[in-house]
């Protein structure tokens, strides 16, 4: 869900206006008061532009089933905007046509979704054209460059016959000046850091850069959407401790999300918080979101406190869930339709790594033999082994666990042979070895017929335009 609400954003206004305010009332997720200060709007395009957003919000964050946007009231506020004739109406559309186009797309309705994106990259074009120095252009201009330049097939092929390209680089870029443009404290500087996390959390490797931008926004006080979102960033750089400010639970919140991640970093650090944190995310959450990962996190705990009926309580759940929203859910669902206990040294190792702990998960994985393990648990230690001397930047060590957890992974669905591979070449490509580099890469891409399949190619295509550009 917070990939929908990436997507979306306003332009630069005064913090002084009821526009402004309305915006940072939408942000705090207050729909009442938005509601209130969006009425108080005298603009028309202000007006309708706001209404939308307020109703997309309520519709896909907050689950408001009540709170619709038809096909109607859209060509409603879609004329009150283009009949204003402002600076800022061709950009308005826009981004009501993106939010539109997502509503589509979540309703599975593919086609429409990518008419409604073509649009919306129309409107903005014409904006760029007719007000080149507006400032609110750079904002379009790093969502664009980002979409369009990670969409997965077929949609990257049927965008590419449109005409537009996408650049990685360039929309990070673009987001980072909209971002320097914004006053602090003010709603559209709280939109344009939405823009800017996102991009760190899904579109860029750059560690260092996502640490920075932790440090940054750390000390200010924004609104729990907004914390869920940087707290995410600090999980993918496994140094969720950065966060620690909004994730130890010294008080309670009220956005679900957050909650999550903190019954997430309470399991990582081996507290017993841990499930009331996620018992109130399951019964403040209006949607389905991060809800089978809550209870994959939540069987991990029990399993680690040698309570095994806790455990299958809650994998059971998991099974019957109707829906697997985010890429956490698929991947909670995904291991329990395994059907599988997963091995307890390993588990306990994962959940060092993904905290940032490589020396403890070192410690924890080689209390145990390879040979003490199954040859499916084998694969596992292999992989997390080599992945641990890696970060450790123990490259020789590294290899070696990537070697044996791909011998170990020949006739596997699991990720773990694959990424071994992917990162064998990637150690091989700091040290400008460029054959070893290319036989990994082929084996990545032979074992890739699993788990990620679809992260694993688009990793694969990168670090192999990277090789073209070393040749």
């Amino acid at each position: 869900m917070l990939f929908v609400l990436s997507l979306q954003g306003v332009l630069v206004q005064s913090q002084h206006t009821a526009f402004d305010q309305s915006l940072t009332f939408l942000f705090n997720l207050n729909m009442h008061k938005a509601d209130s200060c969006i009425q108080s709007i005298h603009r028309p395009a202000e007006k309708a532009y706001l209404k939308h957003y307020q109703l997309f919000l309520s519709e896909l964050v907050l689950q408001d089933n009540d709170q619709t946007v038809d096909n109607d009231l859209f060509r409603q506020l879609s004329d009150d905007i283009t009949q204003s004739h402002t600076q800022y109406s061709l950009l308005y559309l826009s981004e009501i046509s993106l939010q539109r186009g997502i509503m589509q797309y979540v309703q599975d309705n593919k086609v429409a979704a990518l008419r409604l994106f073509s649009k919306a990259y129309s409107y903005w074009q014409q904006s760029e054209k007719e007000y080149p120095d507006l400032i609110a252009n750079l904002k379009l201009k790093g969502i664009f460059n980002l979409l369009i330049g990670n969409l997965p097939m077929p949609y990257a092929d049927w965008v590419s016959w449109l005409g537009p390209e996408g650049d990685t680089q360039r929309g990070i870029e673009a987001l980072q000046l909209y971002l320097l443009h914004q006053s602090l404290g003010t709603g559209a500087r709280q939109e344009a850091l939405l823009y800017m996390a996102f991009a760190w959390l899904k579109f860029s490797d750059d560690q260092q850069s996502v640490k920075n931008f932790i440090h940054q926004e750390i000390s200010y006080n924004h609104p729990e959407f907004l914390q869920s979102l940087i707290c995410r960033c600090a999980f993918k750089i496994r140094e969720p401790d950065l966060c620690s400010k909004w994730l130890a639970a010294t008080h309670k919140v009220q956005f679900a999300p957050l909650i999550y991640l903190q019954g997430k970093y309470a399991t990582q650090k081996g507290l017993q918080v841990s499930p009331e944190l996620f018992n109130r995310f399951l019964k403040l959450s209006n949607s389905e979101s991060f809800m089978a990962d809550a209870l994959r996190y939540l069987s991990w705990y029990n399993l680690l406190k040698n309570d095994s009926a806790g455990f299958y309580k809650h994998q059971r759940a998991i099974a019957n869930l109707q829906t697997y929203p985010t890429s956490e859910d698929r991947q909670a669902h995904y291991e329990n339709e395994l059907d599988e206990i997963p091995d307890v040294n390993l588990l306990q190792a994962r959940l060092l790594f993904d905290r940032g702990d490589d020396q403890k998960a070192i410690a924890c994985l080689i209390e145990k033999k390879p040979q003490m393990l199954s040859d499916k648990n084998k694969l596992e230690f292999y992989y997390r082994l080599g992945r641990c001397y890696q970060m450790q930047n123990r490259p020789f060590k590294a290899i070696e666990q990537y070697n044996s957890a791909i011998s170990a992974g020949e006739y596997s669905t699991r990720y773990f042979a694959p990424y071994a591979a992917l990162y064998a070449a990637k150690i091989y490509l700091q040290q400008g070895n460029l054959e070893k580099v290319n036989y990994y890469l082929s084996e990545a891409s032979r074992l890739n017929n699993g788990e990620y399949k679809f992260s694993i190619r688009q990793e694969i295509l990168k670090t192999e335009k990277i090789v073209a550009t070393l040749l």
